[in-house]
């Protein structure tokens, strides 16, 4: 049976899109040898390993790629962009019989017709989702560095929109970008109201 997993990366940015990779397997489809052992989630690789994953998927599986855009997640909310991203992700996969995997908390908008699980902890122990995580987190990383050449005080080349010490600070010192995420600033932006 094919199985498309899916995984997200941006959901906790301060700036940027969310993006859904999805990755169709068939049960005799071969691995990676990076993550063959252990498999693991994309956080515990880098950049290098990003694409070398990334590029193995585009040269030997489908998938799929869907993005919401801060201005979707600013109308929508998060969990219905999320959703929304998902859905894109998903499109060019679906088909009869085919089964969606998940990592918890990801939702799209056809599961009543396609059989969907999820897994706590997922991208750690499902190939298909691990693949589908390191896949949106290259595509989104690089296009978080090409939002950085044209905004170069955040960082962005490096924290990729979340929101660390630097960033944070570069955001009190030049305030916020249409890239930022509003909502996600309130707290921030309210502790420093003279900024």
């Amino acid at each position: 049976m094919p199985v498309v997993g899916i995984d997200e990366v941006g959901r906790g940015s301060l700036a940027g899109p969310v993006v859904v990779g999805a990755v169709l397997l068939e049960d005799d489809m071969r691995l990676p040898a990076i993550l063959t052992k252990p498999l693991q989630d994309s956080k515990r690789h880098t950049r290098r390993d990003h694409r070398t994953v990334s590029t193995f998927v585009v040269e030997n599986y489908r998938y799929g790629l869907g993005e919401a855009s801060v201005e979707e997640i600013a109308a929508l909310g998060l969990s219905a962009a999320l959703r929304l991203a998902a859905d894109r992700a998903l499109e060019p996969l679906l088909a009869p019989g085919v089964k969606v995997v998940a990592d918890a908390g990801l939702f799209h908008g056809r599961e009543d017709e396609y059989a969907t699980e999820r897994f706590v902890g997922g991208d750690l122990n499902i190939a298909q989702i691990t693949l589908a995580s390191h896949l949106a987190k290259y595509y989104r990383d690089g296009l978080m560095q090409q939002l950085a050449e044209e905004f170069p005080s955040y960082g962005w080349e490096r924290n990729v929109g979340y929101g660390t010490k630097e960033h944070r600070n570069a955001i009190l010192e030049h305030g916020t970008t249409v890239h930022h995420r509003d909502l996600f600033l309130r707290k921030l932006l309210r502790a420093y109201p003279n900024r």
